[in-house]
């Protein structure tokens, strides 16, 4: 199993999605968390199950979908780690971070 870094602001992000969730419903909340931390664990798992993401500009960049959250992370396969970059409702625009 690969490690698992997550960015702040995705950790943020999630948090405050599930905050958000939590005020109309705890159990879905509690579903949204389970099913990210567990698409989370996927990847760890199976670093390439994701879909190639930029592949010109981050050729490492891939993203997994689940429900309709997009899951972008980067593997990086010399160190076996995968950096969680952003989950983003995938209805909406998607902002990637540049380095």
């Amino acid at each position: 199993m690969s490690k698992v870094r997550w960015s702040p602001e995705t950790f943020e992000r999630v948090k405050s999605i599930k905050e958000y969730i939590e005020q109309d419903s705890p159990a879905g909340a509690y579903e949204f968390a389970k099913g990210i931390l567990e698409q989370i664990e996927n990847i760890a798992l199976y670093p390439k199950i994701g879909k190639s993401a930029f592949s010109e500009t981050y050729p490492n960049l891939r993203f997994l979908v689940w429900k309709h959250y997009k899951i972008y992370y980067e593997y990086r396969k010399e160190e076996d780690i995968v950096e969680i970059w952003g989950v983003w409702d995938a209805r909406s625009m998607i902002p990637i971070r540049k380095e």
